[in-house]
């Protein structure tokens, strides 16, 4: 069963899909708008801005679309790798802030004392 053969998938990619496509409208209506009131350097800078959202969505687009038509998707070892990555640091920030925001036990604060007394 490919990923993109749930229902509840195909929803959110339909819904990025168009969220995407509103966000590249209004990017575009922005940089258009005040590409008319910018000198001729700030327009050259729309225009090229304007250039990359668009070959940026396509290649989104792109890859959205390999992904859905492949029924065998098999994530690469460098994929795996950052997302291990990724959940260790999650981890790691979750126990952070769980050791540093706990409450003390009694055991700790009497060693607190005599630490602060020697």
């Amino acid at each position: 069963m490919s990923l993109f053969n749930d229902h509840r998938s195909s929803s959110l990619l339909s819904r990025v899909k168009d969220d995407v496509g509103t966000l590249h409208d209004n990017i575009s209506g922005l940089l258009s708008h005040t590409a008319h009131r910018l000198p001729k350097e700030a327009r050259e800078l729309a225009d090229s801005a304007y250039d990359r959202l668009s070959a940026g969505r396509d290649y989104a687009a792109s890859r959205l679309r390999s992904l859905r038509n492949s029924q065998h998707y098999q994530p690469s070892t460098l994929e795996l790798l950052g997302g291990a990555i990724g959940l260790g640091l999650l981890f790691a920030g979750a126990y952070a802030i769980y050791r540093f925001n706990r409450p003390k036990t009694a055991e700790e604060e009497l060693e607190d004392e005599l630490h602060s007394i020697i």
